[in-house]
Protein backbone atom coordinates (compact mmCIF):
# COMPACT_ATOMS: atom_id res chain seq x y z
CA UNK A 1 0.00 0.00 0.00
CA UNK A 2 1.46 3.32 -1.03
CA UNK A 3 2.26 5.87 1.64
CA UNK A 4 0.49 8.82 1.97
CA UNK A 5 4.07 10.74 1.53
CA UNK A 6 4.04 8.62 -1.85
CA UNK A 7 0.89 9.84 -2.78
CA UNK A 8 1.70 13.62 -1.68
CA UNK A 9 4.81 13.08 -3.96
CA UNK A 10 2.53 11.89 -6.92
CA UNK A 11 0.21 15.24 -6.42
CA UNK A 12 3.17 17.11 -6.39
CA UNK A 13 4.90 15.83 -9.29
CA UNK A 14 2.11 16.28 -11.18
CA UNK A 15 2.33 19.99 -10.53
CA UNK A 16 5.80 20.18 -11.62
CA UNK A 17 7.30 19.90 -8.39
CA UNK A 18 9.97 17.19 -8.18
CA UNK A 19 10.67 15.56 -4.61
CA UNK A 20 12.78 13.18 -2.92
CA UNK A 21 11.60 11.26 0.20
CA UNK A 22 13.70 10.74 2.88
CA UNK A 23 12.27 7.74 5.07
CA UNK A 24 13.98 6.46 8.64
CA UNK A 25 15.56 3.03 8.11
CA UNK A 26 12.54 1.45 10.11
CA UNK A 27 13.68 -1.91 9.44
CA UNK A 28 16.78 -1.36 11.74
CA UNK A 29 14.96 0.55 14.60
CA UNK A 30 17.10 -0.21 17.85
CA UNK A 31 19.32 -2.71 16.25
CA UNK A 32 21.82 -0.28 14.76
CA UNK A 33 23.51 2.58 17.08
CA UNK A 34 24.30 4.17 13.77
CA UNK A 35 21.02 5.50 12.91
CA UNK A 36 21.98 8.60 15.67
CA UNK A 37 19.94 12.28 14.65
CA UNK A 38 24.23 12.83 13.61
CA UNK A 39 24.28 9.88 11.08
CA UNK A 40 20.48 11.04 9.92
CA UNK A 41 21.49 14.66 9.18
CA UNK A 42 24.57 13.46 7.75
CA UNK A 43 22.24 11.46 4.88
CA UNK A 44 20.16 13.89 4.48
CA UNK A 45 22.83 16.43 3.91
CA UNK A 46 24.48 14.28 1.14
CA UNK A 47 21.15 13.98 -0.16
CA UNK A 48 20.78 17.57 -0.49
CA UNK A 49 24.18 17.95 -1.98
CA UNK A 50 23.08 15.60 -4.63
CA UNK A 51 19.93 16.96 -5.46
CA UNK A 52 21.90 20.85 -5.70
CA UNK A 53 23.76 19.35 -8.43
CA UNK A 54 21.21 17.82 -10.60
CA UNK A 55 21.43 19.55 -14.23
CA UNK A 56 17.98 19.32 -14.94
CA UNK A 57 17.43 20.86 -11.25
CA UNK A 58 17.53 24.34 -9.93
CA UNK A 59 19.73 24.50 -6.91
CA UNK A 60 17.87 27.64 -6.35
CA UNK A 61 14.88 25.73 -5.53
CA UNK A 62 15.82 23.37 -3.86
CA UNK A 63 14.03 22.88 -0.31
CA UNK A 64 13.55 20.66 2.34
CA UNK A 65 10.37 19.56 4.44
CA UNK A 66 10.17 17.64 7.51
CA UNK A 67 6.75 16.47 9.26
CA UNK A 68 6.49 15.71 13.15
CA UNK A 69 9.64 14.81 14.44
CA UNK A 70 10.79 14.42 10.98
CA UNK A 71 10.10 18.37 10.91
CA UNK A 72 12.89 18.69 14.25
CA UNK A 73 15.10 16.21 12.39
CA UNK A 74 14.73 19.13 8.95
CA UNK A 75 15.48 21.62 11.74
CA UNK A 76 18.68 20.51 13.37
CA UNK A 77 20.04 19.48 9.96
CA UNK A 78 19.95 23.09 8.45
CA UNK A 79 21.30 24.56 11.13
CA UNK A 80 24.82 25.74 9.95
CA UNK A 81 24.37 23.57 6.86
CA UNK A 82 26.60 24.72 3.84
CA UNK A 83 25.41 24.24 1.71
CA UNK A 84 21.95 25.09 2.75
CA UNK A 85 18.39 24.33 0.69
CA UNK A 86 16.69 27.56 -0.31
CA UNK A 87 14.20 26.96 2.66
CA UNK A 88 12.95 25.22 5.56
CA UNK A 89 9.10 23.96 5.70
CA UNK A 90 7.73 22.62 8.72
CA UNK A 91 4.49 20.67 8.98
CA UNK A 92 2.91 19.97 12.36
CA UNK A 93 6.42 20.32 13.93
CA UNK A 94 6.76 20.46 17.99
CA UNK A 95 7.68 23.86 19.09
CA UNK A 96 8.58 22.46 22.24
CA UNK A 97 10.89 19.92 23.38
CA UNK A 98 9.41 17.15 22.93
CA UNK A 99 9.06 15.35 25.41
CA UNK A 100 6.42 18.19 26.60
CA UNK A 101 4.72 17.82 23.43
CA UNK A 102 4.08 14.16 24.02
CA UNK A 103 3.04 14.57 27.97
CA UNK A 104 0.61 17.36 26.65
CA UNK A 105 -1.06 15.13 24.33
CA UNK A 106 -1.79 12.08 26.29
CA UNK A 107 -3.50 14.50 29.04
CA UNK A 108 -5.31 16.23 25.96
CA UNK A 109 -6.45 13.03 24.97
CA UNK A 110 -7.67 12.19 28.63
CA UNK A 111 -9.37 15.39 28.84
CA UNK A 112 -11.35 14.55 25.63
CA UNK A 113 -12.31 11.50 27.14
CA UNK A 114 -13.89 13.15 30.72
CA UNK A 115 -10.84 11.81 32.78
CA UNK A 116 -11.27 13.35 36.39
CA UNK A 117 -8.39 15.25 37.99
CA UNK A 118 -6.80 12.47 39.91
CA UNK A 119 -6.85 10.01 36.37
CA UNK A 120 -4.97 13.04 34.60
CA UNK A 121 -2.51 13.22 37.42
CA UNK A 122 -1.78 9.36 37.42
CA UNK A 123 -1.05 9.61 33.77
CA UNK A 124 0.69 12.97 33.67
CA UNK A 125 2.92 10.71 36.64
CA UNK A 126 3.30 7.69 34.32
CA UNK A 127 4.24 9.51 30.99
CA UNK A 128 7.40 11.72 32.91
CA UNK A 129 8.03 7.75 34.71
CA UNK A 130 7.61 5.99 31.26
CA UNK A 131 9.97 8.96 29.67
CA UNK A 132 12.55 9.06 32.39
CA UNK A 133 13.18 5.01 31.92
CA UNK A 134 13.32 5.68 27.77
CA UNK A 135 16.11 7.92 28.48
CA UNK A 136 17.90 5.88 30.69
CA UNK A 137 18.20 3.58 27.54
CA UNK A 138 18.11 0.74 29.83
CA UNK A 139 18.17 -2.82 27.53
CA UNK A 140 14.69 -3.66 28.55
CA UNK A 141 13.42 -0.44 27.60
CA UNK A 142 15.46 -0.29 24.11
CA UNK A 143 13.69 -3.60 23.32
CA UNK A 144 10.30 -2.60 24.08
CA UNK A 145 10.64 0.60 21.78
CA UNK A 146 12.21 -1.39 18.77
CA UNK A 147 8.79 -3.09 19.25
CA UNK A 148 6.67 -0.53 19.57
CA UNK A 149 7.75 2.98 18.06
CA UNK A 150 8.31 3.61 14.20
CA UNK A 151 11.82 5.31 14.70
CA UNK A 152 14.66 4.23 15.59
CA UNK A 153 15.69 4.36 18.87
CA UNK A 154 18.74 6.07 19.01
CA UNK A 155 17.52 8.88 16.98
CA UNK A 156 14.77 8.95 19.36
CA UNK A 157 16.83 9.75 22.32
CA UNK A 158 18.85 12.23 20.34
CA UNK A 159 15.39 14.14 19.38
CA UNK A 160 14.00 14.05 22.66
CA UNK A 161 17.03 16.18 23.86
CA UNK A 162 16.19 19.11 21.06
CA UNK A 163 15.02 22.54 21.81
CA UNK A 164 12.54 23.30 18.78
CA UNK A 165 12.68 27.34 19.50
CA UNK A 166 16.15 27.98 19.87
CA UNK A 167 17.06 26.28 16.81
CA UNK A 168 14.46 27.70 14.71
CA UNK A 169 16.23 31.57 15.83
CA UNK A 170 19.47 29.85 14.79
CA UNK A 171 17.99 29.08 11.12
CA UNK A 172 19.33 31.67 8.37
CA UNK A 173 17.06 30.60 5.31
CA UNK A 174 13.27 31.06 4.74
CA UNK A 175 11.35 29.12 7.04
CA UNK A 176 7.70 27.89 6.20
CA UNK A 177 5.76 26.67 9.04
CA UNK A 178 2.45 24.56 8.52
CA UNK A 179 0.40 23.75 11.39
CA UNK A 180 -3.20 21.92 11.47
CA UNK A 181 -5.55 23.94 13.83
CA UNK A 182 -7.34 21.13 15.26
CA UNK A 183 -4.02 19.02 15.78
CA UNK A 184 -4.49 16.95 18.96
CA UNK A 185 -0.96 15.87 19.10
CA UNK A 186 0.63 19.15 17.92
CA UNK A 187 -1.25 22.23 19.00
CA UNK A 188 -0.68 25.35 17.09
CA UNK A 189 1.28 27.38 20.00
CA UNK A 190 4.05 24.77 18.69
CA UNK A 191 4.29 26.49 15.43
CA UNK A 192 4.00 30.30 17.58
CA UNK A 193 6.81 28.94 19.26
CA UNK A 194 8.71 28.30 16.44
CA UNK A 195 7.75 31.48 14.66
CA UNK A 196 8.58 33.69 17.21
CA UNK A 197 12.03 32.88 17.58
CA UNK A 198 12.35 33.07 13.47
CA UNK A 199 11.63 36.76 12.25
CA UNK A 200 10.05 36.48 8.94
CA UNK A 201 8.36 32.69 9.45
CA UNK A 202 5.45 32.43 7.46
Amino acid sequence: MRTIYAQLATMLACEGVATALYRYDENARARSSSTSLSWTTKSIARVLATLTQEPELNPKEVFLAGHSVGGLVALYTVVGLEPHPSGLILLDTPGKPLASVLVESVLRTARLSGAPPTRLKALRDRALRTLANVRSNAPRWRALLSRTIKYPVPLLLDVLSLKPAKLSAEVHIPLLIVQGGKDITVEPDNAKALARKHPGAG
